[in-house]
Parts: structure tokens; sequence; C-alpha cells
């Protein structure tokens, strides 16, 4: 976008870095703040993908830990938030128009008026309890 039109940048506030993208070593990042210094960077679309073999594991501590891996590179690398995809969906994945079921940190049966809270909610829960509006990171 920049190459086509060098004052495009003008017009972003930041960059969104989809969770589904984050094959990239998290050092980009810093790349991009240091390179555009002024536009805030935001992780975006989290969720277990919906290629993994199993779309929703009630439990899994696995995931959580790769919620976790992922924040932490992120604020470790200029990030200023983190976004879920889907915080709440049904026990199938569910419902998704386009058919990719994926897990999601809070599984909402709703023919029993139930929910359950999955690791990778407490996981964000860390993150969301400790670290209050305007904190920043000390090296």
């Amino acid at each position: 976008m920049e190459r086509e039109d060098p004052k495009s940048i003008e017009y972003l506030d930041g960059i969104a870095i989809h969770y589904y993208g984050n094959f990239f070593p998290a050092q980009i990042l810093t790349q991009l703040h240091q390179r555009y210094p002024n536009k805030i960077l935001l992780s975006t679309e989290a969720c277990p993908m919906p290629w993994d073999a199993e779309r929703v594991e009630i439990g899994s501590w696995a995931r959580a830990r790769k919620y976790t891996t992922s924040i932490l590179q992120d604020l470790n690398n200029f990030v200023v938030g983190w976004i879920d995809w889907n915080l709440c969906l049904d026990p199938t994945g569910g419902p998704n128009w386009a058919d990719n079921f994926v897990d999601a940190p809070i599984l909402v049966y709703g023919d029993r008026d139930e929910f359950i809270k999955q690791p990778m909610y407490y996981a964000m829960g860390h993150f969301a309890k400790f670290i209050q509006r305007g904190s920043r990171r000390i090296r």
C-alpha cells in the first residue's frame, strides 16, 4: 500500500496483526513499531485454527499456553492489545456461516442454559486482570 501511495500511511491509526498470521518472528513487530512509531499495533482474530485436528478441545491447557505465549510475545514487541476472535461459541465451535468451526474461551450450552470457561479464558484473564489501562512495559 505504501509503495503505491506513500501518503497512505498518514490515514491509518494502526496496524492489525491477525493471530493466524503469526508464523513470522515476533521481532518483525518491533521493526514495524520502529518504522511507524506513532501507529498502534493490535493483535486480532485470535483463535485455535479451524484446520487443527480437534476443532473444540474442552479443557485444553495446550491452547491456553499458545494464547499466553502469543500475548507475551506481542506485549514484548510493542503490540498494545490482543483480541480473541470468538469469546463465546457453542460446544461444536459455532455457529459459523463459513463452516470453519473453532474453539473458544467460553463454550455455551444453550439447550441447558449452561456455560464453561476454558483454560484459554483463564490465560487471557491473567493479563486482563493485572495489566491496567495505561500500563507501560519496563525493561
